[in-house]
């Protein structure tokens, strides 16, 4: 929860600073923008460590491997293109911000047909039984 505070309030010191280089300096917003979300992605990226200590652990003990590294892609899919789409709305570009997140779920989807094929075929052998 502390960790979660730190994470706040760095967010809205740069959020502060994004404001007032857009009131003084416009042309230097993006890369603020930009080195914001950097900074608060890598206090993410420290975060998630422990995490994936436990998922790592979990996998080895229930879930087959490839099970573990569709909801691991598919989750870095989906974060990754939830920034970049509302990095994007910041810039007032809708059109691509929507692109982006089309494509996102579209991956995810093919990313995931695997998956939904063993669980058809294992329906199957339930069923048949």
């Amino acid at each position: 929860m502390n960790d979660s505070f730190k994470i706040c309030a760095i967010g809205i010191v740069l959020a502060i600073i994004c404001v007032l280089i857009k009131n003084y300096r416009a042309e230097f917003l993006i890369p603020t923008r930009l080195a914001a979300l950097i900074s608060i992605f890598g206090v993410v990226v420290i975060l998630i460590s422990p995490i994936m200590q436990f998922l790592n652990g979990i996998m080895n003990l229930t879930l087959p491997v490839e099970y573990m590294e569709i909801m691991l892609k598919t989750l870095a899919i989906a974060y990754m293109t939830q920034i970049s789409s509302e990095l994007c709305r910041d810039c007032g570009e809708n059109n691509i911000a929507f692109g982006i997140e089309t494509v996102g779920k579209i991956e995810i989807v093919i990313l995931s047909l695997p998956l939904i094929n063993s669980i058809i075929s294992m329906s199957k052998e339930l069923l048949s039984w």
